[in-house]
């Protein structure tokens, strides 16, 4: 039986429009029967429902498509190397196009690939109107008013986006490497536009990239990221030469890959991020709002490749009361301000190293004329450290610091500053160390690991610490540069080999004020301390049966001095307690 099309042709600035109503068979999962066909420019208001298929490139200009609940938007395209562009207006002022979708909890919009075709990728510019209003006057010199600008505005709730955005392999300077093509880009500037995206599941695709100025507004709530085909999963970041957006709003949030922040104001707060790519990384333009408090992040590598949880490379963010696991660094730059925080190091990690096999000579001869083939051999590692950098003039305090690493914790500066606030007389202030607990599970080398070779020196005070089987509470690398430390009282217990171990400097002394409260690890606790293996928590994180913060303060619990404790100490007739406390400081 032949099958009966209408087909309505239009020709719109040299471009084929089609749009076929067919009755084919639906694929799997279709809501209706009736598939339809859409290609090339969309000019008039359109409403989609059903299936729709998108077959080649698509561009939305000067009209709006509204797609209705439980509408399937599939991209079928299989004659190009990439897949259909879903494109919604354009950058430029005159190109506008608005995508509404009226998805519903129970009957969600789904864009999906279709399998067997390349992979469907959307790219929506967030634009405004701009109308004008009548104006009659009989006077010839008055002028009428100017247009009235009105902000765009895309809210997308209860989406699905499957399969979408590609990865291709290109050949850079005689390498091949793999290139992504974002899954979704929305462009917001030109006004204070408003992009939110609430209870959206993006499965299966590349990035999310959003690129945002003059103050837009940006909103990511509840939306889940299980992304495989690339290692991050949403970039926000503000277009260069144009002025910053508002504050970014990205909270309560699922990733299994990781998330770039550039050059915005940003709340990052109680996102949960699990998997083996999973990162944050931070950089910001000088007095920028960054806050990252409440999220757990658990990178799950076990490969010792420079992996980390957090690098944040603003040094004014604040950061507090999270939950940083894993990587071959756990924290590779922190910010000025970080306090309630808990970092877990990762022990076994599995590091490759090449090693040349020297040939046995069977006649004789000497092993110097023997080729030398190589030998590929897996050791086991650990974390190196759970916090590589502070910025100068830092304040590190009440966290949580528990092994195994090689170092607990490296308050030196960077090598290169990273904004400009770096450049101010920070670098003249001194960093705190304070009320911080560090346990090496009898696994980590030094607690705190001051000055490397090629860094600045930095005035250090260090009060009122924890420091737990470690067999060095610090190790100074001077290297000449005669880092000032100011010692005040801490705890080690047991006591360890070294309190003071300096490298590189002829004055041996420990410092001024130093006081050391060496005693047994269980006449500091009333609770009890965690095993050397710290459980994994993803699963009960994921389930929900546990927050961040109820977990956080469980550990915190854990540590917290009995009374009568070594740990509570009087200073200046008030008592005090060293170490961090219990953990309800939310």
């Amino acid at each position: 039986m032949s099958t009966l099309c209408r087909v309505v042709l239009s020709i719109a600035i040299g471009t084929l429009v089609c749009t076929w109503a067919a009755s084919v068979p639906a694929q799997e999962g279709d809501s209706s029967a009736s598939v339809r066909r859409v290609r090339g420019i969309i000019q008039k208001d359109e409403t989609w429902s059903g299936t729709v298929i998108v077959t080649d490139d698509l561009t939305i200009d000067g009209a709006k498509v509204t797609i209705l609940p439980g509408t399937i938007v599939e991209f079928a395209d299989r004659r190009k190397r990439h897949g259909p562009t879903l494109t919604v207006g354009g950058w430029n002022k005159g190109f506008r196009g608005y995508l509404e979708i009226l998805s519903e909890p129970d009957r969600p919009v789904v864009f999906r690939t279709r399998a067997g075709s390349q992979p469907g990728r959307l790219v929506v510019n967030v634009r405004g109107e701009t109308t004008s209003a009548s104006f009659h006057s009989k006077n010839p010199r008055e002028k009428p008013p100017p247009p009235k600008k009105t902000p765009g505005r895309v809210v997308w709730e209860h989406v699905r986006f499957e399969g979408l955005g590609e990865v291709e392999s290109k050949q850079v300077m005689k390498k091949q490497i793999l290139v992504a093509r974002p899954a979704i880009t929305f462009k917001v500037a030109g006004g204070a536009h408003t992009l939110s995206l609430t209870h959206c599941t993006f499965d299966r695709s590349t990035r999310v990239k959003i690129s945002a100025a003059d103050g837009s507004r940006i909103s990511l709530l509840d939306n889940l990221f299980t992304n495989e085909t690339e290692r991050v999963a949403l970039e926000i970041a503000g277009v260069r030469g144009q002025p910053p957006p508002d504050l970014a709003l990205v909270s309560r949030n699922r990733f299994s890959c990781a998330i770039s922040l550039e050059s915005i104001s940003v709340q990052l707060t109680d996102n949960i991020l699990i998997g083996p790519y999973v990162a944050v990384a931070v950089n910001a333009l000088p007095k920028s709002d960054v806050r990252i408090t409440g999220n757990y992040v658990h990178n799950t590598s076990m490969n010792d490749d420079g992996r980390y949880a957090l690098n944040c490379e603003y040094a004014g963010a604040v950061i507090e009361n999270n939950i940083f696991r894993g990587g071959s660094t756990c924290v590779l730059n922190g910010s000025r301000l970080m306090t309630g925080n808990v970092m877990i190091g990762a022990p076994r990690l599995e590091v490759e190293i090449t090693l040349p096999t020297i040939k046995t000579p069977t006649n004789g001869a000497s092993s110097k004329n023997n080729p030398r083939t190589p030998r590929t051999v897996l050791r086991s590692s650990k974390t190196h450290r759970l916090v590589a950098a502070l910025p100068s003039g830092s304040l590190f305090e009440r966290n949580l610091l528990l092994g195994p690493a090689h170092s607990l914790l490296a308050p030196q500066p960077r090598l290169v500053p990273r904004d400009g606030e770096d450049r101010t007389p920070h670098h003249k202030q001194a960093t705190i160390l304070r009320n911080n607990l560090l346990d090496g599970f009898g696994a980590s080398n030094r607690g705190i690991h001051l000055g490397s070779a090629g860094r600045r020196a930095q005035p250090i005070g260090i009060h009122g610490n924890v420091f737990l089987r470690i067999n060095s509470v610090v190790l100074v690398e001077d290297d000449g540069n005669g880092a000032t430390i100011e010692f005040g009282v801490n705890a080690a217990a047991p006591p360890p080999a070294r309190v003071i171990h300096r490298v590189g400097s002829k004055d041996a002394a420990d410092g001024p004020g130093l006081t050391i409260v060496e005693k047994d690890v269980a006449s500091f606790y009333l609770v009890g301390i965690p095993p050397e293996r710290v459980p994994d928590f993803d699963a009960d994180i994921q389930s929900g049966k546990l927050t961040t913060g109820t977990l956080r303060n469980r550990l915190f619990e854990s540590y917290r001095p009995r009374e009568g404790s070594p740990l509570i100490v009087k200073h200046n007739g008030a008592k005090s307690t060293l170490g961090p406390g219990t953990g309800n400081r939310e």
